[in-house]
């Protein structure tokens, strides 16, 4: 008997949506798929003001955006307006209770059931103590009022493959979370560390130390950029945080393109998933500038 598939708009429909990175290159994807591909009820989307823009205006300035043109053709058509769906939602997840008023702290916590956690520092190299304050410490803070939130059924973190450098080449990498050793290479060689304990070190060092350490943790494990090993220890972070969620990783980079992207590549005239992808990605280096996106 082949396992019951598991299906988002089934599950999404009728369900309030929380989405941090909503405006970033990963993030806008979701929102737009959630709104073309689901019945959600509702979408909340976590922005900065930013360049003079408030956070709703950057927000309908991301609706407005050729991304969105098929659901704009539809409204036009005398379909759905599913953009009355979308609610912006001001807030910072480098801020404590990520920067949220109590109207949209109330209100998040009285409707949310799912939450998406797209947001992230792109930077491959920044400074291990910058990696971690963004993503590791970001994460969680939204983890921990997510917590409280008594309608909640449905966390997803996104990540990406390169969590699993360490692992020998070529090797079956399975969906989950793989144990890894952590220390301070440098200062405490033999003393095993869990991630978090290693974080708090981490972030309780000089700069230099800091990234002395990491460097020398990251060499032994094959990884190359402080993002990929920020996200190792945020996954183990959000693996181990212990509420009644139904947790998801996922890793997006790993991903195929799916029918959705070939329809999305047809709608805009592309032939080839490189020139789409080389698309896409002159819209990350440009709107991202290889720092902080999406948050």
């Amino acid at each position: 008997m082949q396992p019951e598939m598991f299906s988002p708009s089934a599950e999404l429909a009728g369900k309030t949506v929380f989405v941090t990175g909503g405006l970033g290159f990963l993030g806008s994807v979701v929102v737009e798929q959630l709104l073309r591909l689901t019945e959600v009820k509702k979408v909340y989307l976590l922005a900065r003001g930013k360049k003079q823009l408030s956070a709703a205006q950057r927000v309908d300035k991301l609706l407005c955006s050729a991304l969105f043109n098929m659901l704009h053709e539809e409204a036009a058509a005398g379909g759905c307006n599913v953009f009355s769906k979308v609610a912006a939602v001001e807030g910072d997840m480098n801020a404590p209770g990520l920067g949220l008023s109590e109207q949209d702290t109330a209100a998040l916590a009285g409707e949310v059931q799912v939450v998406i956690h797209c947001a992230a520092s792109l930077e491959l190299d920044a400074p291990i103590q910058k990696t971690l304050r963004s993503n590791y410490l970001g994460t969680q803070r939204l983890l921990r009022l997510a917590s409280t939130w008594p309608s909640l059924a449905c966390l997803l973190f996104t990540s990406t493959y390169f969590v699993n450098n360490f692992k020998p080449r070529n090797s079956l990498v399975r969906e989950e979370l793989h144990n890894v050793p952590l220390s301070l290479p440098l200062s405490a060689p033999n003393e095993a560390l869990t991630h978090s304990q290693l974080v708090e070190a981490l972030l309780a060092m000089e700069a230099d130390s800091a990234d002395a350490e990491a460097s020398a943790l990251m060499a032994s494990l094959n990884f190359t950029s402080t993002y990929a090993f920020g996200k190792l220890l945020t996954e183990h972070l959000v693996g181990e945080a212990q509420l009644e969620l139904v947790e998801a990783l996922l890793a997006m980079e790993a991903e195929d393109a799916d029918a959705e992207a070939a329809a999305l590549m047809r709608q805009l005239n592309f032939t080839s998933t490189y020139a789409f992808g080389k698309l896409l990605t002159e819209h990350l280096v440009e709107e991202a500038q290889l720092q902080v996106g999406g948050f």
